[in-house]
């Protein structure tokens, strides 16, 4: 799966800031000059840095900041910026300058075949190690150990980890099961060379690679005949054994002993994990301390600047004031310059829109796009949605803008940080802002009931409402505690006005789940989830959401697109045919580079005006607010919070 449902939790708690569609950003962005190097950078988390991808929704700080299991902003943020290196990797910038496009890290060169199915990779030489392994150099081998700790990172079912998106490795799925002992389609035929045969071509694979599951994995100097090298022994923990490639590294990081077994091996002290309780709350702080890799050369790195000498994060955990409490003590302490950034809460509405309306201070208030789009879903299966013309009606009458209105005062509230309407599929930032004033259907009743009339269902093509059968007590779902009644009301009262009419239902998150995910519940209309990426292309939207493949399970597809006649008639469908994107994303896939996000970007397009099978409706925003102490940033489009490393201090900050 490329991508991941939008939970509630993560939409109003991060702190990444964003930007709607057709909006200036609010983010200067700007580029800091290279004397501005130097100080600490202050940081503080509430919940982010041990946020893993748990099965059961348990929040696991002893797994925290491990590459194979960390699914959160900051985490991501950190190997991004500081602790990792990849063959691919991004800039760290907004979408709109460049920080959507996979760059080469390790990967000094590479070539794809003409069939797209084999990728050789040259790995730069004479790249080490942090302390303890200062004379270790980074090679090809290195590289397959992580992918070998990834198809098996989830052994017994805890977590939810990456491997998906290597399973396109010829071998990679057999290894993962047991059923072979390395991944056939890697090969190191040197050193400095990776060699990757694929089963179908993924012309996204640099995007993969830039993922840190993907990030070398050492050797053991003292036990070179174990598989996971440092990190064997560390199956739920290696975070806090980690061995740094980027520019940074944990504290401490040169006293791991890995001479000792893994279970005699001491912690390193940069990273001290909270302790949380059975709500998922800290209880008692973590922290995170990162000073310079000795090993690191900026000479070899074109893309990190790495202005800070030492990025600190408190990890709070807050206590009988609780998290409104808490957040307002971190506002104030950004304000008076103790701390730079809180990391992953939205600050309070007051200080946004005192920022925002300062000219003095405006400058330090970023805001700008998540990686996310929230959609009605319509089953291009199901009657009357089975016709083109009633689907480009449903989108000419909601009206987006209304919709999103209506959630800002039900549950949003976020001032500068509030949502805005998007009008197409793929977030902006993920398409380098190309469709970002594109909007194809109006809203318009005229317009609505042009499209009816021209569908079978206005059987007397005369007013351009329905006046069949399968217009009454049409079905809708709608997430129970997300989605106000005023938001179903609102899309109820539009449909009613070209005939159809709804009948919603608001259903917890998981009965919806099961219910979507279930091709033969047959559900006509959904109100309200999202989609979010893991990483940039806009294949993390295209495939897992339109691909005959998302169908059964493997994506979120609930609007039946791609599906076969015999998997319509074996789900109860009366409909035979129904629209298909494969070709399109077939086509797509064998691309690279910016012909690729070209083809994505027109493949956007056609699904919205060719095939509409869904109604985009919001772009998710939140804010970050930086201190006086901050001279320069950046928003970091894959991680979606701001770049670590860009955040460039006033000269002689501390």
């Amino acid at each position: 799966m490329r991508g991941r449902i939008v939970a509630l939790a993560a939409v109003l708690t991060l702190a990444t800031a964003c930007t709607g569609a057709g909006e200036p950003p609010l983010s200067p962005s700007s580029e800091a000059p290279e004397h501005w190097r130097g100080g600490t950078l202050r940081l503080a988390a509430v919940s982010d840095i041990p946020l893993v991808g748990r099965s059961d929704g348990v929040v696991d700080p002893e797994a925290g900041l491990d590459p194979q299991l960390t699914y959160g902003s900051v985490g991501w943020e950190l190997f991004r910026c500081c602790l990792l290196r990849t063959l691919f990797t991004y800039s760290g910038q907004a979408g709109r300058e460049g920080g959507a496009e996979a760059r080469p890290d390790l990967a000094s060169s590479w070539e794809v075949s003409a069939d797209g199915l084999t990728w050789t990779f040259r790995i730069r030489e004479g790249l080490r190690y942090a302390p303890p392994l200062e004379d270790v150099e980074i090679t090809a081998a290195d590289l397959v150990r992580a992918l070998l700790r990834t198809a098996r990172a989830d052994a017994g079912g805890t977590y939810v980890t990456y491997a998906t998106y290597y399973t396109v490795i010829q071998g990679f799925t057999e290894y993962a099961a047991g059923e072979a002992e390395t991944i056939g389609g890697l090969e190191t035929p040197d050193e400095h060379t990776l060699v990757v045969r694929l089963d179908e071509p993924a012309g996204d694979l640099p995007d993969r690679f830039a993922l840190a599951a993907t990030a070398p994995i050492p050797p053991n100097p003292y036990r070179a005949d174990i598989a996971l090298g440092v990190a064997e022994g560390h199956d739920e923990d290696y975070g806090r054994f980690l061995v740094a490639s980027g520019p940074y590294m944990f504290e401490g990081s040169g006293d791991l002993d890995l001479s000792a077994p893994p279970w005699e091996q001491e912690p390193i002290v940069g990273y001290v994990p909270p302790v949380v309780d059975g709500f998922n709350n800290n209880v008692e702080p973590g922290s995170v301390a990162l000073v310079r890799n000795p090993s690191w050369d900026a000479a070899s790195d074109e893309i990190r600047p790495a202005y800070p000498d030492r990025i600190e994060i408190r990890v709070e955990a807050p206590g009988p004031r609780g998290y409104d409490r808490l957040n307002e003590h971190l506002a104030a302490e950004v304000d008076a310059g103790t701390i730079d950034l809180v990391v992953d809460m939205v600050p309070p509405v007051e200080q946004l829109e005192r920022y925002q309306s300062d000219p003095e201070l405006e400058d330090r208030l970023s805001v700008e796009a998540r990686n996310s789009v929230w959609f009605i879903w319509i089953n291009v299966a199901e009657p009357p949605f089975d016709d083109i013309h009633v689907r480009r009606a449903v989108a000419h009458a909601i009206d987006e803008r209304e919709l999103v209105d209506r959630l800002i005062a039900g549950i949003w509230a976020a001032g500068p940080a509030d949502p805005v309407p998007i009008s197409h599929v793929v977030p902006d930032g993920m398409e380098s802002d190309l469709l970002a004033t594109y909007d194809p259907y109006e809203a318009g009743l005229d317009l609505a009931r042009a499209e009816m009339r021209a569908s079978g269902y206005d059987r007397d093509r005369d007013d351009g409402v329905c006046d069949a059968a399968a217009c009454r007590d049409v079905l809708a779902l709608s997430l129970k505690g997300v989605i106000p009644r005023s938001v179903n009301d609102l899309v109820a009262r539009s449909l009613g006005e070209i005939g159809i009419e709804l009948q919603v239902d608001a259903v917890a998150y998981p009965e919806l789940s099961e219910r979507l995910f279930d091709e033969t519940q047959r559900v006509p209309l959904s109100i309200g989830t999202g989609w979010g990426s893991d990483y940039v292309n806009p294949s993390t939207f295209l495939v897992p959401l339109f691909s005959s493949e998302a169908l059964l399970g493997s994506g979120f597809n609930p609007t039946m697109v791609g599906a076969s006649p015999q998997q319509l008639e074996e789900w109860g469908y009366e409909v035979t045919q129904v629209p298909s994107v494969d070709e399109r994303i077939d086509r797509c896939m064998a691309m690279v580079g910016a012909e690729q996000l070209e083809c994505w970007v027109g493949l956007d397009r056609y699904l919205m005006e060719e095939v509409a099978p869904v109604v985009p409706f919001m772009q998710p925003r939140s804010a970050a607010v930086v201190s006086a102490r901050v001279e320069s940033y950046s928003f970091d489009q894959f991680a979606a919070t701001l770049a670590f490393d860009r955040m460039a201090l006033v000269p002689g900050s501390e």
